[in-house]
């Protein structure tokens, strides 16, 4: 009985192991791809940086990158789609502020962590001649929930399926969503 139950754990953790080996890869290889406009800007502003992480904001359709810098320092940057720089955040050191922290601490009180973010650019809103009226549809279809954004006229936006297998983002690390952002769907 004891050499079963043994056997089952061993068993069980394998099976833990295979899976989170697979999901790793999964999330590895479902990396958000990068506009070249934005892969220029990147290679021209930060030389021999290599990405961590890439992000697609959804709603204003920027891009955030977690670079690992030749020394050692990560940042985080914000891109618009045409390569603009937008904003840069990254932790500095007490001794990089241009001012005296002390006078502003509360007594008593510890500073653990200084952060930089410095802005470029910002997103301005922009009046629509129409206004855009969308629709937002949920299905369950084989046992999957599928999320359909669809324009006024039926042209499905935006497409995405979470399963069982898939996290909150359709299964995309990244945030992104499964369309070309051109009207049409892709098909994995």
């Amino acid at each position: 009985m004891k050499r079963n139950l043994a056997q089952a754990t061993v068993l069980v953790l394998i099976a833990a192991l295979v899976c989170s080996i697979a999901i790793a890869k999964k999330c590895r290889d479902k990396k958000t791809s990068l506009p070249a406009q934005v892969e220029k800007s990147l290679a021209e502003s930060y030389p021999g940086a290599s990405i961590k992480e890439v992000k697609k904001e959804k709603e204003f359709k920027v891009f955030e990158v977690e670079l690992g810098l030749k020394n050692g320092q990560e940042i985080d940057v914000t891109l618009a789609p045409d390569g603009t720089i937008m904003e840069i955040e990254n932790e500095i050191e007490v001794s990089g502020l241009p001012f005296d922290v002390s006078t502003i601490i509360p007594s008593g009180g510890e500073l653990k962590e200084v952060e930089s973010e410095v802005t470029y650019a910002v997103l301005a809103p922009v009046a629509l001649a129409q206004p855009k009226t969308t629709y937002s549809l949920e299905i369950l279809a084989d046992g999957k929930k599928v999320e359909l954004e669809v324009a006024a006229d039926g042209t499905v936006l935006e497409r995405k399926v979470k399963g069982h297998d898939d996290d909150e983002n359709g299964g995309d690390d990244n945030g992104d969503d499964d369309d070309n952002d051109d009207g049409q769907d892709s098909d994995d």
